[in-house]
């Protein structure tokens, strides 16, 4: 019967059978059909050629939606002429039944080909390329697929892929196809947005290109579910697991591509076709270096290195004296055996880690004799590095050797795991490196269900017999290996996964993988440490999770006992301690770069300026073991700026962009380089190109801002703020939310930027983020200060102490700044005892508490008028610290005195830094105009003087009525112009 709006369904067609003429086709057989076609395989007679002609079926041809979808695919098609997508000849109907020819493409689906073997992964980047390539030419042509899936990507039969099946394409400049209640698009390949009804542009088709991706990578949905409700929800809220899980040959690269394609946020995903084929090409064919692509930076790769102002150290063509080497010699004489990677022959993949579980847990179970020492799995791995071999998990003998020698190791060890199932079978040989001859052979078969940890103890044993080791080795009690890591296999998996995150600097996975292998095991002591030193200090979880560790010490080894202890030293912001019991980790194991780059950013913790020499060593150390570690690199280009030698800051930081081109770190580090020394515009261009590579890059976002601001590009700066404040964790967020007070205090307007200061303060507080309100309160106490209101800024100053007290934070410096309030509110007595306070703190000899003592002995004495004694003082402070504002108060104290050639030599150097210190601190940066103006004036310099003089009015033309050095650098600019 008739539909009920009017359209009659009923209506027969003519079936398609063989040799039915439809215009100039003739038809040869069907081939395939679906929701919204019939495929058959035509003869075009008019050209002599074999094509592919698409049916509406008849069900729904009289249905206007379906005819309309069905137009719409082929009006898309028709518009593309790409190598990487079907070809539409012609649209037209037969019998009232709409249907277009397209061009016939011999092969199979990406379905199909995706089916059996896991596809290698250089095949993948081929055909992952020509679908980015045809992605964007669709694009380019103002269509969105809308239904990217490996079923709609044909491989012909050379391999090409090509595109299909344009029916749920949308068309900017055409109406737009609807469907009330329901979702275009296919389950498990939609993006966030097309699940929630929302808007959708090209960049939906980007995300379910990422899950055809993930899919090729690793033959398992990264959303599969038990229903589609419960897939909905992992599109829009959950996070697939990582490729590393079901594939262990897989770099960190793709990680990071598949991380940006299926990035929920679309504003942070890949914004274009060719800016994901553009990774997919930087991606080296065969193995890649699994040292990782971290966006990390020292500031946060490692936590160890978020501090105030910049960062590190290290020379390369003059490399100084290191310490705890061995000699050629002492090595040579020792008992070193290197393990190599277990080859698990039950799985060549080793997708679940058994091949690297045997060989870590050998290695520690060795570990635990003190007659033979044995090498490290890092430092197998960076062996393997410098022989060209990096990534491997399968050695032959002839690599083996070239490792085992480089290494000057007396045995090397060689295994395999031959079943694994019902019971694991190990076998191994014991080789002496020198002769290449096979000492001892040995073959474990552990019980039915017994798990790796028992086999590796009895292999331990087995090996301990050999005649090859000291006599001494068999009278040693056998240490269980369970007893010094953890009973869980699961919990060990996680742990190694975790390990190899922390080493390619992915932080956000590393603490994932260390809080599943401590749901298996809580009492595993070396992951808690791990989680503990990825959080990094000054972190609640981090405190609970170093007192974990510390709990469980006894099971941990001894290199990872000392370990935890420096952790937990390093947590605590013991500083001094933490570095002893480093270098005892160091004494142990001499060849872990990452605990020599550790130790040179705990000295960066201690104080740049008096282990400047330790830190130089530190970094050396981890080139000589690794000289393409890219971290050591990035230590060294911002030590060589800290030590003023700008040209091999520039070189080392370019030595790891050229290791790492496809990075953000490396550009955004050189935008710090260049920001430091003043110049503006290469720093904003590095910025820009991190964000290019990285479009969620946050710390080169805020770095934007800054230059905006100091070129006084102030609405471009207000849109980074915004845009970096509103991607950041609720915590961070809640600090973070200060820079919107920045560019009003920048330009002199404090009155705006209190206002401003108080809807962050209100905000913070919806947030349930009160606690971070005390960088608002100190800001507002600075803004109050220059508006000639020491009362409020003294009331500010005691909010913002208190929130320090509640959250047992002490180390912002504002008990000094306190006291300078006191002293303006003519509060002399509490000042004297706050002060003396202070002196008595500083007995502790903790180079904080000594500097923020000089600082407030220093900026009373420059408030009471006593210049020398505010120099000697602030000198002091300025040994000890890194920030700007100390400086700023000396430079004043030695143009007080008198003495302008330093004042105005150090004011010349502050102004040529825009770094982030100078940015947080804005109306100091621009005051120091006005101070630089006023000393060539008194020098005698006018054109020097009137230059800075006229850009602090610049800037500040229109501040807050009142300021009294406006006032005073319009009289002087005026007398200099009548001069």
């Amino acid at each position: 019967m008739p539909a009920d709006n009017g359209e009659d369904r009923t209506r027969s067609y003519s079936v398609l059978s063989k040799d039915t003429l439809v215009g100039h086709y003739r038809i040869i057989e069907k081939i395939g059909s679906g929701g919204m076609g019939e495929v058959y395989l035509a003869e075009d007679t008019a050209l002599n050629r074999r094509v592919a002609l698409k049916f509406l079926p008849p069900h729904l041809c009289q249905d206007a939606e379906c005819r309309a979808r069905f137009k719409r695919e082929a009006q898309a098609a028709a518009r593309l002429d790409h190598p990487n997508i079907a070809a539409v000849f012609e649209v037209a109907e037969f019998q009232d039944r709409p249907f277009f020819s397209m061009q016939l493409v011999e092969g199979q689906t990406l379905r199909d080909a995706m089916k059996g073997e896991i596809m290698p992964l250089e095949r993948i980047r081929e055909i992952g390329m020509q679908i980015c390539d045809g992605l964007q030419a669709a694009h380019d042509s103002g269509i969105t697929h809308r239904d990217i899936k490996p079923s709609n990507i044909l491989i012909d039969s050379h391999g090409r892929a090509r595109i299909v099946d344009f029916g749920l394409a949308s068309i900017i400049g055409t109406e737009q196809l609807t469907r009330t209640g329901s979702t275009l698009g296919t389950i498990g390949y939609m993006s966030p947005e097309q699940v929630k009804g929302e808007k959708i542009d090209h960049r939906t088709d980007l995300f379910s290109f990422g899950v055809v991706l993930y899919e090729m990578i690793t033959g398992h949905a990264p959303f599969k579910a038990e229903s589609d409700a419960a897939t909905f929800r992992a599109i829009t809220g959950s996070h697939p697991e990582l490729l590393a899980h079901f594939r262990r040959d897989v770099p960190s690269e793709w990680q990071a591509i598949i991380d940006k394609a299926l990035e929920k946020n679309v504003t942070l995903r890949y914004q274009h076709a060719d800016d994901l084929l553009l990774d997919l090409k930087r991606l080296a064919p065969g193995p890649v270096p699994l040292s990782g692509e971290k966006k990390s930076r020292i500031r946060s790769a490692y936590p160890w290195m978020i501090i105030a102002g910049l960062i590190l150290l290290a020379l390369i063509l003059r490399p100084w004296k290191l310490e705890f080497s061995r000699t050629q010699e002492t090595q040579a004489a020792a008992n070193w055996l290197a393990v190599m990677y277990f080859d698990n022959i039950t799985d060549p993949s080793d997708s679940k880690r058994l091949g690297e579980i045997a060989t870590n847990l050998l290695i520690t179970g060795l570990s635990q004799s003190e007659y033979v020492k044995v090498l490290s799995s890092q430092r197998l791995y960076d062996l393997l590095k410098q022989v060209g071999k990096e990534g491997l998990r399968t050695i032959d003998r002839a690599t083996a050797s070239q490792v085992a020698e480089k290494a000057q190791a007396k045995w090397m060890l060689t295994g395999s795991i031959l079943q694994s199932d019902p019971a694991i079978i190990l076998t191994s040989q014991l080789v002496d490196v020198s002769t290449g001859a096979v000492i001892a052979s040995q073959r474990v078969t552990g019980n039915s269900g017994e798990n790796m940890f028992a086999v590796i103890d009895r292999l331990t044993e087995e090996l301990k017999k050999s005649d090859a080791f000291p006599a001494a080795i068999r009278t040693e009690s056998p240490v269980k290996v369970s007893d010094v890591t953890t009973r869980s296999p699961e919990a060990y998996r996680y742990y190694l996964e975790g390990l190899d995150y922390w080493n390619k600097l992915y932080g956000d996975d590393c603490r994932r993988s260390m809080r599943k292998a401590i749901q298996f095991d809580s009492t595993f002591a070396d992951a808690y440490a791990m989680l503990a030193l990825s959080l990094g200090a000054g972190s609640e979880e981090a405190e609970a999770a170093i007192a974990k560790a510390a709990k469980y010490i006894d099971r941990a080894d001894e290199r990872n006992r000392r370990r935890i202890i420096a952790i937990q030293l390093y947590i605590k912001k013991d500083y001094k301690n933490a570095i002893a019991a480093t270098r005892e980790v160091l004494r142990i194991d001499p060849d872990d770069k990452q605990t020599w780059v550790g130790l040179g950013e705990i000295y960066t913790m201690d104080g740049w300026q008096k282990n400047i020499d330790s830190i130089i060593m530190c970094a050396n150390r981890a080139l000589a073991l690794d000289p393409n570690f890219r971290m050591a690199y990035n230590l060294l280009a911002y030590s060589m700026e800290r030590s003023g030698r700008q040209k091999e800051a520039i070189d080392a930081i370019n030595r790891y962009i050229k290791l790492a081109p496809g990075e953000a770190n490396p550009y955004d580090t050189r935008g710090d380089l260049y920001a430091e020394t003043g110049n503006i515009d290469s720093a904003l261009e590095s910025y820009r190109k991190a964000l290019a590579i990285k479009p969620d890059f946050l710390e080169s976002l805020k770095k934007t801002g800054f230059m905006y601001m100091f070129k006084e590009r102030y609405q471009q700066a207000e849109s980074c703020y915004h845009a970096y404040i509103s991607n950041l964790p609720r915590k961070q967020r809640g600090y973070w939310r200060a820079s919107l007070t920045y560019i009003p205090s920048f330009r002199g307007r404090f009155r705006e930027g209190l206002r401003i200061a108080d809807e962050c303060i209100s905000a913070n507080k919806i947030d349930g983020m009160e606690n971070t309100n005390w960088v608002l309160y100190t800001l507002k106490s600075d803004m109050y200060n220059y508006l000639g209101r020491p009362d409020s800024a003294l009331a500010m100053i005691k909010m913002a102490m208190a929130i320090e007290d509640k959250e047992r934070q002490h180390e912002s410096g504002l008990e000094s700044w306190q006291a300078v309030m006191y002293l303006k509110t003519g509060d002399t007595a509490s000042a004297n005892l706050l002060v003396a306070r202070l002196e008595r703190v500083a007995q502790s000899e903790n180079d904080f508490d000594i500097e923020e003592y000089w600082s407030a002995r220093g900026m009373i004495a420059l408030e009471l008028g006593d210049y020398t004694a505010a120099i000697e003082y602030l000198g002091k402070h300025d040994s000890l610290s890194e920030g700007m504002i100390g400086n700023d108060l000396l430079a004043k104290a030695c143009l007080y005195a008198g003495n302008y050639k330093r004042a105005a030599e150090m004011l010349e150097i502050m102004q040529t830094k825009y770094s982030e210190n100078n940015a947080i601190s804005g109306a100091h940066f621009v005051e120091g105009y006005y101070w630089l103006g006023r000393a060539y004036d008194e020098m005698g310099k006018k054109d020097k003087a009137r230059a800075n003089l006229e850009k602090f009015l610049s800037i500040w033309k229109d501040a807050d009525p009142g300021l009294k050095e406006v006032e005073d650098a319009g009289a002087r600019l005026s007398k200099l112009r009548v001069g």
